[in-house]
């Protein structure tokens, strides 16, 4: 299909180029004549019926001169054409893909538990997105599980674009809550996490007191 796209794209872009250079080729004359066409209408004390006449001749050259590179527009138009349901088509397969490969990932929660993350979503419409698991977050919670670590806290800042009050990002460099298509996973890649923090309180505490330690010593 890529290989398709690139072929129907360069055929479109030379005809396009064609009909440019054709086009092109007849601006002054389409200008000249447009240019009297306007006149006709904006002298006052004709009616509209006689701006109409006088103008229809000049409409008629104009209609002529323009069929002198009708061939090169209809190339053009026909390239075009051909390429719109192989971009429409690849759009499509890459949403399905999307959706696939989203709701296949695999997920391993605290508990031990695995699903896909299709099973472990609570809302189907934001799996079937593609986006869902995309996000800082649920990577960083799901390596945290692989590697046996146990998360005490997180917090996840925007980097990029500035969308202001868009939805729940704000500034870039700003704290974010998750997205709401990631919130859907969290509930099911955390269970087993508050468990884990009791079981080992007493590492946990200890490793906050060196870590403090270490931070006043700076």
């Amino acid at each position: 299909m890529k290989k398709d796209i690139v072929t129907a794209t360069a055929a479109a872009e030379r005809e396009r180029l064609a009909y440019a250079a054709a086009r092109d080729a007849q601006a002054d004359a389409v200008k000249a004549v447009q240019g009297k066409i306007t006149a006709i209408y904006k002298t006052k004390g004709l009616t509209r019926s006689k701006k109409e006449e006088n103008a229809a001749p000049l409409l008629k050259q104009k209609e002529n001169i323009e069929e002198r590179y009708a061939t090169e527009k209809a190339a053009f138009d026909q390239a075009a054409a051909a390429l719109m349901p192989l971009e429409a088509r690849r759009d499509e397969l890459t949403q399905q893909i999307g959706e696939q490969y989203s709701g296949a990932r695999q997920m391993t929660n605290f508990d031990g538990v695995t699903k896909t993350q299709r099973e472990a979503c609570i809302d189907q419409d934001r799996v079937a997105d593609g986006r869902t698991g995309n996000c800082a977050a649920p990577k960083l919670i799901a390596d945290a599980q692989s590697r046996g670590w146990i998360p005490v806290g997180i917090a996840e800042i925007w980097i990029g674009k500035d969308l202001g009050t868009q939805k729940d990002f704000g500034h870039s460099r700003a704290y974010v809550p998750s997205c709401e298509c990631c919130r859907a996973i969290l509930g099911f890649a955390l269970c087993g996490l508050a468990e884990e923090q009791a079981r080992r309180a007493d590492v946990l505490d200890t490793q906050s007191e060196a870590d403090s330690r270490g931070v006043q010593g700076l």
